[in-house]
């Protein structure tokens, strides 16, 4: 795998659209700017870690098209990491049966998705009050820390 660090941005394309993400380094820490034609956003580690651990139908609401995380992926050489003092996340480029999907990665936590560029251009057009919401469930979904007294 290719560290990016030194061109930092990547590239995805797909149904017309173009999606730039570019890791930038701002007085507050590392971002992930995630931008389109007509929108842009920036994300840190913890607003793109939040993203792993939805359910399928979180993207289908927000795309108003069927989810699908892209059928046989093969990994690509375009990566980027995006960091803070809470959490790491690993931003890689799939090639996909279903076009370019990137996989947020939280080896931390355990959790992942592949968005393809729909996904991509929903969450640009955002606002930070949907990471807010997301990360209501900061540790991932609750089901999964039922039985961990740390949760409780």
């Amino acid at each position: 795998m290719t560290d990016t660090t030194d061109n930092p941005t990547v590239t995805l394309r797909g149904d017309d659209r173009t999606v730039s993400l570019t890791r930038e380094l701002t007085p507050a820490g590392e971002r992930l700017r995630l931008e389109t034609d007509d929108d842009s956003i920036r994300l840190d580690a913890l607003a793109l870690e939040s993203l792993t651990w939805q359910e399928d139908e979180f993207f289908t609401e927000l795309t108003g098209v069927e989810y699908a995380p892209g059928e046989n992926p093969v990994s690509t050489d375009e990566t980027l990491q995006i960091g803070n003092e809470y959490t790491v996340v690993q931003l890689t480029v799939f090639d996909t049966d279903d076009g370019p999907r990137l996989e947020i990665d939280s080896p931390k936590l355990g959790y992942s998705c592949r968005l393809g560029v729909a996904e991509l251009v929903a969450l640009s057009r955002k606002d930070m009050s949907l990471f807010s919401d997301l990360l209501h469930t900061p540790m991932g979904p609750v089901d999964d820390h039922d039985d961990d007294p740390l949760f409780h």
